[in-house]
């Protein structure tokens, strides 16, 4: 046992001392991180939903708990990903050094976000109604929140680095000051966000979002079920 916890320490240690200094990485745990509140309750009330037992089910009927059990489910575990699209755009602009502009960054994550998720359209009373489609804002969205949040931050910052921003005098307020300068980086990462989302459709005929869970999530989701994954 001892030889086994030796060879660990030689051989995984260090790599999980590398991996935890990657900024990347550190954008998407710290940011994740953050959400845990939220994805510990929504896990609580689904269990309290879920749970199989005819005089409880009952009980939930009678009271309402049991819609009020649903809500709280269905603005956590199925809103997810929007939160997870704002914290790790918002732990982005600290992990690469963007502090001044991390609600901005945090906000044009979500934003870009948003841009990917298909806007269906129904009639309601005779009347056309556009709404999002929620099955992209939960679990099935996060991978591609996290690449978002990861994206617009990075990108942000190099803007910022490269000091294309607006100048404004050193006597305007910083609570004027970020938001006024914020406004060309903001514009050039959700115009390349926006170009890459049309320029995908069009030559691909599919859903950028639709083409990373296809490809991405689901292998990884089912890649995590396995025994050797568990282990490490």
């Amino acid at each position: 046992m001892e030889k086994l916890i030796s060879i660990i320490e030689k051989t995984l240690v260090p790599v999980a001392n590398k991996l935890s200094q990657n900024k990347y990485l550190n954008a998407i745990s710290g940011g994740c991180m953050s959400t845990l509140g939220i994805i510990m309750l929504g896990a609580v009330f689904t269990i309290l939903t879920n749970i199989s037992w005819q005089p409880y089910t009952d009980l939930l009927a009678k009271t309402g708990l049991g819609q009020l059990f649903t809500g709280v489910q269905n603005v956590t575990t199925n809103l997810l990903a929007v939160y997870m699209a704002f914290a790790v755009g918002y732990r982005g602009a600290t992990v690469f050094g963007n502090k001044k502009y991390t609600l901005t960054s945090g906000f044009l994550s979500l934003f870009a976000y948003m841009l990917l998720i298909p806007l269906d359209s129904t009639t309601l009373a005779d009347s056309g109604i556009s709404f999002f489609n929620t099955a992209y804002l939960g679990t099935k969205g996060v991978f591609v929140a996290l690449l978002a949040g990861l994206v617009v931050s990075r990108l942000l910052a190099l803007i910022t680095e490269k000091n294309i921003v607006i100048k404004l005098p050193d006597s305007v307020p910083p609570a004027i000051s970020v938001p006024f300068t914020s406004i060309i980086p903001a514009f050039i990462a959700m115009y390349a966000v926006a170009a890459i989302t049309y320029g995908f459709n069009l030559v691909t005929g599919q859903l950028i979002i639709d083409w990373i869970y296809d490809i991405l999530q689901t292998p990884l989701l089912g890649f995590s079920q396995n025994p050797l994954s568990i282990i490490l």
